[in-house]
Order: structure tokens, then sequence, then C-alpha cells
């Protein structure tokens, strides 16, 4: 008994003596910057929305808010680093919380591991943009002529052109409250967009479902932490309302010189001044130079 006691003050004994001695400069318990920003981010979000995560730091402890502390379970997450897996579609496609199924049409077969994986981009000179739906279409086909022949002689999907668009129904923007009936006449005929990659992997393939069929049902955001690369060519109509941005079908704004400058300005003001939290930074009796920086930011 002596020897394990004498083992255990080696092991422990400066966490023991931090903890009876020096709590007081290393008490963490009136710090929540981590907590209030991971709850911003939901907050930036209308009901139902659909929010598009990407690494740890901005799904994690959205997952902890939802699940533990069950604030805003109407939202799901869908982090864009696991979208690539059929497991985790298979999840996408099943209620949770408060949220309902997402708007994913394929059936498992089309997306099982294995299929449809990675699918490239074959450069087939088609004049104009093609809707989304067409090109889901395609990517979709079991049909071998809708198939470009590889050299080991199997046939795999392709994407042919990377003008996208979506035609707008004014009518169902605004009916979904997506967009004000005062703000009608912003309203794009078309959301047109340069696809930014060579290829659409499993996950790509699953936004382009969701964005395809949802018909603005749910609000569609992307975490302000998302790589612009997973934008998918989309930036132009990604607006900020918080810590996310909201894809918007609003025409080009003529007077904005960088993506940062497209904010909806009244949600994202209401947001700052009567949702977020700010992590007890003016009372806080602990707060260190990251979570200073994050706030300043």
């Amino acid at each position: 008994n002596t020897a394990i006691a004498g083992t255990v003050i080696c092991l422990f004994g400066a966490p023991i003596l931090m903890a009876a001695q020096g709590w007081d400069d290393h008490d963490r318990s009136e710090k929540m910057v981590a907590h209030d920003i991971a709850v911003n981010y939901l907050e930036s979000c209308a009901p139902n929305a659909i929010l598009f995560t990407y690494g740890d730091n901005d799904t994690y402890p959205l997952w902890y808010a939802q699940e533990v502390e069950n604030i805003r379970p109407d939202i799901r997450l869908v982090n864009l680093s696991l979208f690539d897996t059929d497991w985790y579609i298979d999840g996408m496609r099943r209620k949770q919380n408060e949220s309902a199924p997402l708007p994913i049409s394929m059936k498992e077969s089309q997306y099982v591991q294995g299929v449809r994986d990675v699918m490239y981009y074959q450069d087939f000179k088609i004049a104009g943009s093609v809707e989304l739906k067409t090109i889901l279409e395609l990517l979709l086909s079991e049909n071998d002529e809708d198939k470009v022949p590889l050299q080991n002689g199997s046939k795999e999907n392709f994407i042919p052109t990377k003008n996208f668009k979506i035609t707008i129904n004014p009518q169902e923007v605004i009916q979904t409250g997506t967009v004000s009936a005062a703000d009608a006449d912003k309203i794009t005929p078309a959301m047109e967009w340069k696809f930014n990659k060579g290829y659409v992997t499993k996950g790509t393939l699953a936004m382009f479902d969701i964005l395809a069929h949802n018909n603005w049902k749910r609000p569609i955001y992307f975490a302000s932490t998302v790589p612009s690369e997973q934008f998918n060519g989309l930036d132009n109509y990604l607006y900020s309302e918080g810590m996310a941005l909201r894809l918007l079908p609003l025409k080009a704004d003529s007077s904005a010189n960088s993506r940062s400058d497209l904010v909806n300005t009244p949600v994202l003001y209401n947001n700052l001044m009567n949702k977020f939290k700010w992590g007890n930074v003016k009372n806080a009796s602990y707060l260190d130079t990251q979570s200073a920086d994050d706030v300043s930011i």
C-alpha cells in the first residue's frame, strides 16, 4: 500500500497540488467561449435548417449542444467530412431529434460503398448552364449510354459540364419565407454557377440531391468555418447571417467586391444583438489568449 501511495504521488502529485493550492489560478468553470460559439452557430440558422459543417470544432460542440442541452434540435447538422460515406448518408435519410429526413432521393444501391465513389468531369462543350436536376439524373443513371468507358473496360457516370443552374420559382421562394415579399425584385430568375472541382464524390452527389429536391422548404446554411472549396461554386449566393452563411436565390450584388461583402444585414443584426452569447468574457475569472482572439474577431 505504501508503494502504491508513493507511485500515485509521483504520477499525480503535481495535478493534486495544483488542484489543492492553485485552483484559483486554473479555474475554467466560468469560461464559456467554446460552448457559446457552438450555440451561436446554431442560433445563426432559421428554424428547421440544414447546416453544413466540415471539421471537428464546428461539429462536435454543436452535437453536444443539441444532444445534451437540447439546443436547436430542429437543425440537421451535415458534416461534409463524413458525407462521402454510405453509412452517414443513411443517417441523413432518417429523422433525428426534431429534424425530418433530408430530401435525398438516391436509393441506397446508388451510393453504397464502391459505387459512385468518384465521378470525373468530361468536357462535352455544352453551351450554357444545365439544370442541377439534369446533372443529378445523369450522375445517377444506370444507362450505359449515360456513362463513359474506362481503360479497364468498365463504365462510369461523369459530369458533362461545370456550368450549373437552378431555375427559381419566385412564388415558391416567398411562400417558404426564404425571401420576403418586399424583396421580390431581388430574386434571381436562375441561380447559375460554375462547379469548382474536376470530380464529384459521394458527398457532393448527396449535396446536389438535397439542393435539387429541397425546393426551398428548408433553409440551407454553411458554417462560416467551412473551406470555400466545399461551397462547390455557390459562393455568390451565400449570405452571412452571423456564424453561418445562408443560401439565398438573389441577384448578383454589383456592389460586393468579395464574398465577405454578402451580408443579410437585418437577420445578422438581430442574431448579434438578441440571440448570440459571448462566452461570459466580461465576468470570467480566466480567459485564455485564443478565446480572447476568437471573441475579438
